[in-house]
């Protein structure tokens, strides 16, 4: 499978993190599921392969071919069916409120087909979308959908985003009292006001950040220990919870972990590659 991430565009930038692609073929024979981690973003996802199944509690299903992904408290696991060519829009961590339209907290937990959250005249565009043969092409006419869709609901919240900078910034090493304190809003607020524009509260995007943090951290780290304590992790307790509920496995894990799920991990939190 060959990953990459490519800056986007500067009119996108205050709320697209990046684009990314991922290519190439499923193995012969039923392919083994691999896990995703939570990583405090909402993505959109057009799939121009093969749909990828999803394996969850309930059993085996196709993803959409095009599709939201909420934010997530918990890994996904999911196995290529054939040809892979992906496209992703992963949005900063408020960056998706203004594009969807709607409290993004209904969202959490959920995989959703992009045409339940689309407008009847985003239509013509998302069929441009799959009609598109390269990239660049692609990434243009989801310029073309974000704008049209941001340019009618306004600004952000300065409080939220000035929060999410904080948190991104600190890797996730902030208090929510200080985050709110700085915005001028009660906790209960701010709290309000993230689940309804990051999808998640501030602590649990605390949380994730760090986590994420610590996993790029024991990537190159010879000692664990000192790697989780310059994370934030001085508790080994809460480092297990994490590792836990984010992965279902114990810290251990990461040596053996599947290669997709080692390329997701491997990500910049900042704008990386060239632009389309």
């Amino acid at each position: 499978m060959r990953y990459r991430e490519i800056r986007p565009p500067e009119k996108l930038a205050q709320s697209v993190e990046c684009f990314w692609t991922l290519e190439g073929r499923a193995p012969a024979g039923p392919a083994a599921p691999e896990r995703v981690l939570p990583d405090g973003c909402i993505e959109l996802i057009f799939n121009f392969g093969e749909p990828f199944a999803e394996h969850g509690p309930r059993g085996m299903a196709r993803q959409p071919r095009f599709f939201a992904v909420g934010q997530m408290d918990r890994p996904i696991r999911i196995a290529p069916t054939g040809r892979v060519d992906l496209l992703g829009v992963r949005f900063q961590p408020s960056g998706a409120f203004s594009f969807l339209q709607l409290p993004v907290h209904e969202l959490t937990g959920r995989v959703v087909p992009l045409e339940d959250v689309a407008r009847p005249k985003d239509r013509p565009l998302l069929q441009r979308m799959r009609e598109g043969q390269r990239l660049s092409e692609r990434a243009r006419t989801f310029e073309k959908l974000f704008l049209s869709r941001t340019q009618e609901n306004g600004h952000g919240d300065p409080g939220v985003d000035g929060g999410v900078y904080e948190l991104l910034r600190a890797g996730g090493c902030v208090r929510v009292e200080g985050l709110a304190q700085v915005a001028g809003l009660s906790r209960r607020q701010l709290e309000r006001r993230f689940r309804e524009r990051v999808g998640i509260g501030p602590k649990l995007l605390s949380r994730i950040l760090r986590f994420q943090r610590v996993l790029r951290a024991f990537e190159a780290a010879a000692n664990w220990a000192g790697a989780a304590a310059d994370c934030g992790y001085y508790d080994q307790s809460h480092l297990i919870r994490d590792f836990r509920q984010f992965t279902g496995e114990c810290p251990t894990a990461i040596a053996r972990w599947d290669p997709l799920t080692a390329m997701f991990l491997r990500k910049n939190r900042s704008r990386v590659g060239a632009g389309l």
